[in-house]
């Protein structure tokens, strides 16, 4: 509502940037159909963040718009961080990400605390701004106990991340669902 009005009132060009294909929490299906209506009425233009996400919303919503492909994420800002090397006696693994349900934190979680009883040497680093559920979180603090462990439960900049990157030796992503290409 807020678009449609300032591209009357102030006649700009409005470019409707088009992230996942999808919602990965149905209860917000309705709201985010109704929003993506709004939001395509007001549109001028649509920026896919790939060729996924526009084969799967391109003829559903923005069929008369002119469009473009923006590939999400620019993992070449870390192309000095992310380089061969050797492993590490003990390991780093890496959890990173806007902290959500369907990308997998409990399952990161479980699969350290499988690995911790086989007494193997690791350390883990979890970094990304979201809600922990307690269950999850009390997990997390137990393992930090007993390993070498890093909770950043905030907003990684991209220089906090080209950094988790250079300490990490294994980036563990274990989404249980994704909508586009932005998961690696």
């Amino acid at each position: 509502i807020v678009v449609t009005l300032l591209k009357q009132l102030a006649s700009v060009k409005v470019i409707f940037t088009m992230h996942d294909a999808g919602t990965h929490d149905e209860s917000y299906k309705k709201i985010k159909e109704f929003l993506l209506k709004l939001d395509t009425q007001a549109a001028d233009g649509v920026l896919f963040v790939s060729e996924y996400v526009k084969s799967q919303t391109l003829d559903r919503y923005f069929r008369d718009l002119p469009y473009r492909i923006a590939p999400f994420g620019r993992l070449s800002d870390f192309k000095n961080s992310i380089s061969s090397r050797t492993l590490k006696v003990i390991p780093n693994f890496l959890f990173f990400g806007r902290i959500e349900e369907y990308k997998g934190l409990d399952l990161f979680v479980d699969a350290l605390i499988a690995l911790e009883k086989t007494e193997r040497l690791f350390s883990f680093t979890i970094a990304g701004a979201g809600f922990i559920e307690r269950t999850v979180k009390e997990k997390i603090k137990l393992l930090m106990e007993k390993r070498k462990g890093t909770l950043l439960n905030n907003w990684v900049s991209d220089t906090d991340l080209d950094q988790l990157h250079k300490d990490a030796d294994i980036l563990v992503v274990p989404y249980k669902e994704a909508s586009q290409s932005g998961v690696l």
